[in-house]
């Protein structure tokens, strides 16, 4: 697993130059282009979390501004609160079929980060077969097995656990929400001790069986 600083956009991006690559975490009406001058200079951020998702205050605005050079995206994460009434999860449904109508053909994937309960959201997404759409874990997931066939990105803090996490045997980026380079580079060392490497997981993500997928079916093996 590959632990990269996980940074709130209010933060100076000076402080950050000597990090080849980390993530973004927008609050709620952040001024990005310093952030932008940085990552023409040389910053790499794949994955950007977007302040979380409230109906009455989202904009597209603010994603069409991300979408443009030269930000260059893999990751879109959206913070998902409670969906306390069905008239919520509409609203939240109508906003995911703007965004993935807004970044077509870009390549950048859409992770929903629960903030709740786990498998309302995931029942919900599965009801509407938003193949397209995937999550961000952590530690505080309600239900991390309803999200590993689909688990995009992930986050943390340096006194999280992630033993769930490298049991699968997950290798990309965890977004580490340190306050400076020294606080990180301390929880570095220490995670990437404690989480080396793994050669194969130690469990694989429950997915349920394809009856159209046979494996060595037709080896003569003795």
């Amino acid at each position: 697993m590959q632990f990269i600083p996980s940074i709130k956009s209010h933060q100076s991006p000076e402080l950050w130059k000597s990090f080849p690559r980390l993530e973004l975490r927008l609050d709620n009406n952040s001024d990005t282009s310093l952030w932008s001058k940085s990552i023409r200079e040389g910053l790499e951020v794949h994955s950007l979390h977007l302040p979380i998702w409230d109906s009455k205050t989202f904009s597209l605005d603010l994603v069409h501004q991300i979408l443009q050079p030269p930000y260059d995206l893999d990751f879109l994460v959206l913070p998902i609160p409670s969906l306390a009434s069905r008239a919520i999860q509409f609203e939240l449904l109508s906003t995911l079929e703007l965004l993935l109508e807004v970044i077509g053909g870009r390549g950048i994937k859409i992770a929903l980060h629960p903030q709740a309960e786990t498998e309302a959201l995931v029942t919900l997404v599965k009801s509407i077969h938003a193949d397209a759409i995937g999550y961000c874990w952590d530690a505080h997931n309600t239900n991390p097995d309803a999200i590993t066939d689909r688990l995009f990105v992930a986050f943390g803090t340096p006194e999280d656990s992630f033993q769930s996490l490298y049991e699968l045997g997950y290798r990309w980026d965890i977004g580490l929400d340190v306050t400076s380079p020294d606080h990180f580079k301390i929880a570095h060392q220490h995670l990437k001790e404690k989480y080396p490497d793994p050669l194969f997981p130690k469990r694989l993500p429950d997915v349920p069986p394809d009856p159209e997928v046979s494996l060595g079916e037709h080896w003569d093996l003795k």
